[in-house]
């Protein structure tokens, strides 16, 4: 069985509970086959498929779930999609889109350059 993996968000939880790595600063909030749980960021890699390398100061991983989370944040407000997605830029630095009814975020690849990856919110 597949697992599905959603990120939901960041948090200040201490401690990962895949590997029970403890005094972490943040944690990525992730749905983990409809139950919610918080992993460190090799760990939350990992449960996403991802090879773990090395990280620069805040991995790719951590932006796009501070920005998940910020954009969930402006959508409860009440801001309409568009503005949402501007807000979330702002604030988190990665580049967001609303089109056809999703969300995007946009990454960028050395080879393919830029990638629009779908969300689920």
């Amino acid at each position: 069985m597949e697992n599905t993996v959603k990120i939901l968000g960041v948090s200040d939880e201490s401690h990962c509970e895949c590997c029970g790595r403890t005094n972490l600063k943040k944690t990525i909030k992730l749905s983990l086959n409809g139950r919610m749980v918080f992993y460190g960021e090799t760990c939350a890699l990992r449960a996403m498929g991802v090879k773990a390398s090395k990280k620069s100061k805040e991995s790719d991983l951590m932006k796009e779930a501070r920005t998940i989370q910020k954009l969930r944040e402006c959508l409860e407000k009440g801001m309409e999609p568009e503005k949402a997605c501007a807000e979330a830029f702002q604030v988190c630095g990665m580049i967001l889109s609303y089109w056809q009814g999703q969300y995007r975020i946009q990454e960028y690849d050395r080879k393919r350059g830029a990638i629009h990856k779908p969300i689920e919110l």
